[in-house]
């Protein structure tokens, strides 16, 4: 029952892993895109809440510095997003 306080604590790092664990999901389906799109959502919902929530609210999504891990989660998460958009389609080889 002590154990709940300190996970509990947790939740910003939890939301964010839950969404990657689902997204790893999706990848694993065979679903590159979509995966990769999650993904890429998940890290900027990390850069999102470590903007917006205090140092002890945010728990270990506050690794560095406030402007530090918000820039960092925010431009690898935009990078994948526009990574994921821009890879074309490819098309089945046909014989």
């Amino acid at each position: 029952m002590a154990a709940k306080g300190p996970v509990r604590k947790q939740w910003p790092l939890a939301s964010v892993l839950i969404c990657l664990a689902i997204s790893l999901g999706i990848t694993a389906t065979g679903h590159w895109r979509r995966g990769a799109f999650a993904i890429s959502c998940s890290v900027l919902l990390g850069g999102v809440l470590r903007a917006v929530l205090p140092n002890r609210v945010a728990g270990l999504l506050a690794v560095r510095s406030r402007w530090f891990d918000t820039a960092l989660l925010l431009v690898v998460g935009g990078a994948l997003l526009a990574l994921t958009l821009v890879v074309p389609h490819s098309k089945p080889h046909l014989p």
